[in-house]
């Protein structure tokens, strides 16, 4: 009776998962955007080769991505399929978090999730679009992780779930750093703008920077065991914000306030 009931109160989420899967399939054939299609699978596989990102190649987006999929060729086999499985997976389950997101702060009924988010949150998500995993999807998915958590970590009132916030946001950070500069400073504001008391807010921002912190401290001492850390701050940092002639303050007003950018998106949901 339990399990009859859990699948009733919760049967808006096969709608979304069936569409993903199927929409999925069909785009494993012929994407419809092919501009930089190889840049994924060539780094991935310089990664799964033991090449090292800023000492053997160059790029100006933080590698987490590419490191994610290394490791699938290391665990499945070095190849496209299970790039898909990924892009599958994570569609499927970003998709459902933002249904939660969703019914939890917009109060949609079960009518319009079905027919209007799910269908827009696919046509959204890039990674579907292109069938490989790209930055962009994975920051932005784990933007959504980090609203997630905060959301839980402000309605259950539990800590440590703003650590868990803090985690996602830098994994945000470290598959593309501008959407996950925004996922930042969004969450940030999100828990300065709950009406506790400052106490419990220094606390709730002091335990998510201590999560942001623990994958950068890590991602340093990759960096520094290989040797590639003053190479990865130039380009992570200097060519990737001084591109096209913009200054650094000029590219860092563009990141929160191009129409188009995903600090935008994260902004609209809050």
């Amino acid at each position: 009776m339990e399990n009859r009931n859990f699948l009733s109160e919760n049967r808006i989420y096969l709608l979304p998962i069936f569409f993903s899967l199927i929409v999925t399939y069909l785009f494993s054939f012929h994407s419809i955007i092919m501009i930089d299609y190889g840049i994924i699978t060539e780094r991935s596989y310089r990664i799964f080769m033991g090449q090292v990102p800023y000492r053997d190649y160059h790029g100006p987006t933080t590698p987490l991505t590419f490191m994610i999929q290394a490791a699938l060729f290391k665990l499945l086999a070095p190849k496209v399929f299970w790039m898909k499985v990924y892009v599958t997976l994570l569609n499927t389950v970003m998709i459902v978090i933002s249904i939660f997101l969703s019914k939890k702060l917009l109060r949609f009924n079960q009518t319009i999730l079905a027919l209007f988010v799910a269908p827009i949150l696919v046509v959204w998500s890039a990674g579907i679009i292109l069938m490989r995993p790209w930055y962009d999807f994975d920051a932005s998915f784990n933007m959504v992780c980090a609203l997630t958590l905060l959301v839980t970590a402000i309605r259950t009132e539990k800590m440590p779930f703003f650590l868990a916030a803090g985690i996602s946001a830098a994994l945000s950070v470290y598959s593309k750093q501008n959407i996950g500069a925004g996922a930042t400073i969004g969450s940030i504001i999100l828990i300065l703008l709950q009406p506790i008391e400052w106490k419990s807010k220094f606390k709730a921002v002091s335990l998510f920077v201590v999560g942001l912190a623990i994958p950068t401290v890590i991602f340093l001492a990759y960096l520094i065991a290989n040797h590639a850390l003053m190479n990865a701050f130039d380009w992570i940092v200097v060519r990737a914000y001084s591109k096209a002639g913009m200054g650094y303050f000029e590219q860092i007003f563009s990141i929160v306030s191009r129409p188009n950018h995903n600090f935008i998106k994260f902004a609209v949901i809050l």
